[in-house]
């Protein structure tokens, strides 16, 4: 027989929306690591929104703050002044550098910073010497071969920044290579165009990817910062504006009725379709204002429909909780619960109890299903004359 059964599913929906821009390349080509920094580490986990596993592990304290340029961001805290800043917060990607031998890079993120001078090294994969790798910072960025030498022309282009970023102002960093050109961009506008030598990036032997400092060498971070994006190509100046204005993007976890977070599941927003990753995470980009339909599907389960309103508001979010009912088929995934308890010292059936498990109530009868029942759970239960039943177990759990 089959069992026909309902367990609520949450989705945090976050909605990241403005006027749209004509259509090129959707900015998740090509992307290998993302933080978008919108909630707090888990266990000391950052998690890479890209769903290719690039978490990074947390050093230091550093601190989630809600007020980013889009959602929240970190802020991370340095020692030191004068012409450096010496690190104390930062994080290190857990697996293999996943920018090594890259014929094309790009590396965005937003900072705000009281004292830009002070730090110069604020993400790299890198090591020195000989010169191996990359690093953005802001007073110049650098990327070498697995030799040591540059990747773009240094008797053309000047690698040192004219100005520093204004304090207390957030900036947009973005840093793209490929074999035509070297470039860097300040809030969408091109500061440093060099020609490239067209040579792989090196592997930066022994160091991994870092955000907020450069460890080999001491370097930090102390600021804010948002939206730190990796990619494995180099964004042409239309898609750096349009990461600087982040088109509409809608994103969000699917979370099960206990608070799990449902990976594997496919996400469908109006005509446009992603899976969640192994968090329960999910993103999809290139929207417009307007109205939606949401629903979350997985093999043997499905969501309900919801309606979802993406509004224009600019370089604000709007945050959405998307609730649904989990539908579940199959006997696979029905449990059947026998239920008695202790009159006169004897256990006996109970047939007339309504019985609770996760504010899910059951009808008065002898058996009770659940779904996913592994393991032990509290239940509490009412008689037919109201009063509360002290003694209840669960004594048999069939599949």
């Amino acid at each position: 027989m089959k069992h026909f059964e309902q367990k609520t599913c949450l989705a945090i929906v976050t909605i990241l929306s403005l006027s749209s821009l004509n259509a090129y390349a959707n900015l998740n080509d090509g992307l290998i690591v993302y933080f978008p920094f919108d909630q707090q580490p888990e266990n000391g986990i950052v998690h890479d929104e890209s769903n290719n596993g690039n978490d990074g592990t947390v050093n230091g304290t550093p601190t989630y703050e809600p007020n980013g340029v889009f959602g929240g961001a970190y802020h991370f805290t340095a020692w030191g002044s004068g012409s450096g800043s010496w690190y104390r917060d930062y994080i290190v990607l857990n697996g293999n550098n996943p920018t090594a031998g890259l014929e094309a890079l790009t590396v965005s993120l937003w900072i705000k910073t009281n004292t830009p001078r002070n730090n110069y090294k604020i993400a790299s994969a890198s090591a020195w010497p000989p010169g191996s790798g990359w690093v953005v910072g802001t007073h110049y960025p650098e990327i070498w071969e697995a030799g040591g030498g540059p990747v773009f022309s240094m008797t053309e282009c000047s690698v040192y920044n004219e100005t520093a970023p204004n304090a207390g102002e957030w900036v947009h960093i973005v840093i793209t290579y490929d074999a035509v050109a070297f470039r860097e961009y300040s809030n969408g506008r091109i500061i440093k165009n060099c020609p490239s030598l067209a040579k792989k990036i090196g592997d930066a032997p022994g160091q991994k990817l870092a955000v907020a400092a450069w460890p080999q060498h001491g370097f930090g971070y102390d600021g804010l910062m948002d939206e730190f994006r990796v990619y494995n190509r180099a964004l042409s100046a239309k898609e750096v504006l349009k990461l600087e204005l982040l088109t509409t993007t809608a994103y969000g976890t699917l979370l099960g009725r206990t608070g799990k977070r449902l990976g594997g599941a496919t996400i469908h927003l109006g005509d446009k379709t992603t899976v969640t990753n192994k968090n329960g995470n999910w993103s999809i980009s290139d929207l417009t204002p307007g109205e939606y339909v949401i629903i979350a599907m997985k093999k043997k389960e499905s969501c309900v429909s919801s309606d979802v309103e993406i509004l224009d508001n600019g370089k604000h979010r709007q945050q959405v909780d998307y609730a649904c009912d989990l539908i579940t088929y199959g006997d696979d995934n029905a449990s059947v619960i026998i239920i008695q308890q202790y009159v006169d010292g004897n256990l006996q059936y109970v047939d007339t109890m309504s019985a609770d498990v996760f504010d899910t109530k059951f009808q008065e009868g002898r058996d009770y299903r659940i779904v996913d029942s592994n393991g032990e759970y509290l239940l509490e239960g009412l008689d037919d004359t109201g009063a509360t039943t002290s003694k209840i177990e669960v004594v048999r759990i069939q599949q």
